[in-house]
This record gives structure tokens, C-alpha cells and sequence, in this order.
């Protein structure tokens, strides 16, 4: 069936999405599309034009409007009514601060309409991963990056990050929690929910840096939501993708042995900061998941991530550390500044001190053009909690009505050994094997089901779950069916997925349709 419209698709009140009967709705959808998050024709695995922010152009991403017929038309015949429509804060404002690609707005409003032609709904999908393409990811312009006072050619050099543009070929994978363990992307995420904080030092143009990006990043959502609302399939916006909590709630800036996900480079956050202000550093390395490779050094040519040298660390300025006796070696001053709140002295509560308050300001920003859009809420990623039980319990006052709990699933097995097994899995709210295919499905919808009690607390009468990405690596065995062409793995493995989201009964949208998908590079 085709997906009710805004207004016609009730998120409030109940457990359940509704159509206007009060009949119970689930959703099938599919995200549109990975390759939106670079621009055009700026592949990660190629370095030229890296640093050219400004002419950035994402038109035509993520699909090209002549060829969009065959693609939606696909999808429709699969079965799909809603659409994640991916796009990224870069991608409206690469130019700068508050100068909007208007071309880039119109061409959206355009595939919007197109999706209407074939009876697709679509929510909008601020993405981001990572912070932006120069922290190892995407999402986030320049030039935020540059108020700060980051020096951009420097990240990598530095150790401030690792971007496959720079790092080239073979790339790690799934590097991105290291990523967003290292000093630029941690800061920029700590500056942007908490920058109030624990950098009240730290000003853009006299504008404390927190209210600074905030401000920008709700202001292009204003954008989008004004260029919209007259597109009735439009239900509503997913404000931020998996955001991070960056350094916030870190107990010991010297230990990293509570960030449960060993992949890559293991850096605690002083050890970022030093890495940034130009020291030579070695940190442990697992090559793979709980594959320990011994230690690596970072920042070999003692590189400064910072456009005015150590002295312009916003981490300095906010007296975390200082100079030593010799006037240039770091020295740390407070190892659990960010365990809690540094003006009051309280515990953080992440989710109640900085998520919902942006939250509420994100939504305000969508509904001053659209009153009645949904708000597709995440939480927010902390590799030091990643329990599937926690339950945010909220209230009429903190989030309103009309909001949807989006968290992602897959099957982390599946996802990070590249393999899959139909006779055992991992039962990940007992943490205990799932003998079986039938025991596997049921122990992965119990999973997901987790987030419908999570959801049980969000508003009066609670809220609908949708799960906003979840899905399989279509490379597994070492890309065997690309080349083999034998997908049976793959399908298998996919089924899998979609029995245990049909047996939680939430509505979901896939990971990821690309029109530009190749074998060699995804």
C-alpha cells in the first residue's frame, strides 16, 4: 500500500504509526542513498579536490533526475512506500557560514516530487558520520571545522583523524569509532552539544561556539523545511544521524579501556590532545574486531592540528591542560574534566543535559514551516554504553508530540566479521550464543524489540519505532557473490534481518539503494 502523507501518518499518542481510520500502519523503506553523503564525482578513495570545500557540489546526488524514473519505479515494484532521503549539512552550506547552495535545495524539492509520482513518502535524513568528510566521515561543512581553529591539512598528518582520502588504499575498515575517539571529531562533537559547558571559553565572532553551530546546522533545517512544505509526501525530518557525544562523560582522559569497540587505533582523548598540539605518540591497534596488532605511532612529522599552533587548543583555552616547564610539553591539569559538568559540579546526563534540549530546538526550527512534520529522533552513539536496554524516559514537556524513536540495528556479528552463519548468532540483550536460523531470528527481534519499550517512555502514550537503518554487508566471504555472482549468502542473511523486524513489528527502512553501487568500491 502506498504510505500515508503528512498529516495522514499519525506518530503521537500511541506505540503505533496510524493513517487517519486509526488503522495500525507499518512501514517498509529503503535509504536513498549512501553515495549523497560525498559530492559529486569525489569518491573517499580519491584525494584530488579534498581540500576544495567551497565548489562542493552534491547536485544530482543521489540520484540524477533522468535517470530518477527507473530507479523509484524499482523500488515501488519492491514493495518500498517511504523513502530516508539522505542529505548532509555540507552538501546546503559548503560555501559558508549562512551562504545556501539554492541549487542543490531546488534539486531536492524536485526528487521529492518524483518520489510523489510513485507513491514514495519520504522523511529527510540530515546525515552525518563521523562530523564531516576531513574527521573520516561526512556531514559537516569546512568551515566549521576552521572556526574552531583546526588547521584542515593538518588532520590527518596530525593524528587528529584518518580520512581514506589521505591514508589511500588498502583503507581499514570500520575505523569510524576511532575516528570519533580522536581529537577533531571528539571536539567538534563535544563543542556542538556541550560546547556551553565545557568550552565557555572557546567564542565564534563573540557567539559561544555551542549556540555558533547549532545555530547554522538548525538554520538549514529551517531551509529544507520551508522548501518543503508544500510537498504533502514529505512526513517529516530524522534531524541528525548517529550523532556522537564526542569527549563528554569520559571518567580518566588517559584511559580508553571503557570504550568497548576494539577496531583501529585505540587513542584516549589526552592522548589525542597531545597527538594534536604536535607530540609523537604510540597507541594499540587491532587490525580487526578484538585483533590486538601490536602498537602504532601517530604523528611521526610532529604535525600541529591547529591553525595557531598548541597555543590555540581549544582544550588549553578551557584549561584542561598547559604548558610545562619548558613552555611546549602539554601537561594535564583535570583527567575527568568531561565526567561532569564543569560549572555545576553534576554528573552528566547526556541525554536530558544536551540531546533533548537540541532536540527541541531542531524541531522548532522544521516546525515554523511544517507544524505538523515528524520528528525522527536517534540516540546519540557512546561506545562506552552500548546497551541495548537503556531506556530514555521522557515527558510531554521535554519532546513534545509527533516524534518516532529511529535507532539503527544490524547484526553486529554479521557486520563486523563480513560473514554469516545461519547456525549460530549472538543474543545481544542476554549476551549468549543463538543456537539455530529460527533461535537466531527470534533472538534478533527481541533486540529490536528493545526499542518499543524504549519508545513505551517517550511522550504521553509513548511514540512509534522506526528502525532507520539496518540491513547486511553485501561483501561478504571476502566479496565472494560479486564475483561468483551466487548471492545465496547474501539473501540469506538479508532474510534473516527482515524476519526479525517483522517479528518485533516496527516499521523500518533498509541500508542503502545507490545507483552508482560498483563491486570494486561499494
Amino acid at each position: 500500500p502506498v504510505c500515508p502523507g503528512r498529516g495522514e501518518l499519525v506518530a503521537r499518542g500511541s506505540a503505533w504509526f496510524r493513517d487517519r481510520e486509526g488503522r495500525r500502519v507499518l512501514l517498509r523503506g529503503i535509504n536513498l542513498a549512501g553515495d549523497a553523503k560525498m559530492p559529486v564525482n569525489a569518491p573517499t578513495h580519491e584525494r584530488e579536490g579534498f581540500f576544495d570545500w567551497k565548489d562542493a557540489s552534491f547536485k544530482g546526488t543521489p540520484l540524477d533526475l533522468k535517470d530518477a524514473d527507473e530507479h523509484l519505479g524499482r523500488l515501488r515494484a519492491w514493495g518500498f512506500n517511504l523513502v530516508r532521503l539522505v542529505v548532509t549539512w555540507e552538501s546546503f552550506e559548503h560555501a559558508g557560514p549562512g551562504q545556501y547552495d539554492r541549487d542543490h535545495i531546488d534539486y531536492v524539492v524536485r526528487l521529492v516530487r518524483r518520489c510523489r509520482e510513485f507513491g514514495l513518502s519520504v522523511f529527510v535524513d540530515l546525515h552525518q558520520d563521523v562530523w564531516s568528510r576531513w574527521t573520516g566521515g561526512d556531514g559537516a561543512p569546512a568551515w566549521t571545522l576552521l572556526k574552531t581553529g583546526f588547521d584542515l591539512e593538518k588532520l590527518d598528518a596530525s593524528g587528529a583523524a584518518v580520512t581514506h582520502q589521505m591514508f589511500g588504499d588498502p583503507f581499514p575498515k570500520m575505523v569510524w569509532n576511532s575516528n570519533n575517539a580522536r581529537l577533531a571529531a571528539g571536539t567538534m562533537w563535544t563543542l556542538f552539544f556541550a560546547g556551553n559547558d565545557f568550552a565557555p571559553n572557546t567564542t565564534v565572532d563573540g557567539e559561544p561556539i555551542q549556540d555558533y553551530l547549532q545555530r547554522h546546522f538548525c538554520a538549514v533545517l529551517g531551509e529544507l523545511a520551508k522548501a518543503l512544505k508544500d510537498e504533502p509526501n514529505v512526513v517529516g525530518f530524522d534531524i541528525l544521524n548517529e550523532p556522537s557525544v564526542g569527549f563528554v562523560g569520559n571518567k580518566d582522559m588517559r584511559d580508553v579501556s571503557d570504550n568497548l569497540f576494539y577496531v583501529g587505533w585505540r587513542v584516549d582523548p589526552w592522548t589525542a590532545i597531545e597527538l594534536g598540539a604536535g607530540y609523537t605518540r604510540e597507541v594499540d591497534y587491532f587490525s580487526s574486531f578484538m585483533m590486538y596488532d601490536g602498537k602504532r605511532p601517530l604523528n611521526l612529522k610532529r604535525e600541529c592540528a591547529w591553525t595557531a599552533g598548541p597555543k590555540s587548543c581549544v582544550w588549553l583555552a578551557n584549561g584542561v591542560w598547559e604548558a610545562g616547564p619548558d613552555g611546549t610539553t602539554p601537561v594535564l591539569l583535570k583527567p575527568d574534566y568531561f565526567s561532569k559538568n564543569p560549572r555545576s559540579g553534576a554528573h552528566v546526563d547526556f541525554l536530558n543535559d544536551y540531546a533533548i534540549p537540541f532536540w527541541r530546538c531542531a524541531s522548532a526550527a522544521i516546525r515554523e514551516h511544517m507544524p505538523d512534520a515528524i520528528i525522527f529522533a536517534e540516540p546519540v552513539l557512546d561506545m562506552t554504553q552500548p546497551s541495548l536496554s537503556e531506556q530514555p524516559v521522557l515527558n510531554a514537556e521535554m519532546v513534545g508530540e509527533g516524534y518516532v524513536w529511529a535507532k539503527h540495528w544490524y547484526d553486529g556479528v554479521t557486520l563486523i566479521s563480513k560473514s554469516f552463519s545461519k547456525l549460530v548468532g549472538l543474543d545481544t540483550v542476554r549476551m549468549r550464543p543463538a543456537i539455530g536460523r529460527r533461535m537466531i531470528e527470534r533472538t534478533h527481534g527481541g533486540a529490536i524489540a528493545t526499542f518499543k519499550r524504549e519508545a513505551a517512555h517517550m511522550g504521553p502514550g509513548g511514540c512509534p519505532v522506526l528502525v532507520g537503518e539496518c540491513g547486511i554487508p553485501f561483501d561478504l566471504n571476502n566479496k565472494e557473490a560479486l564475483t561468483s555472482g551466487d548471492f545465496s549468502t547474501c539473501t540469506m542473511a538479508l532474510n534473516t534481518t527482515m524476519r526479525a523486524l517483522e517479528h518485533a513489528l516496527v516499521s523500518s527502512t533498509l541500508w542503502n539503494y545507490s545507483s552508482r553501487n560498483t563491486n570494486e568500491r561499494g
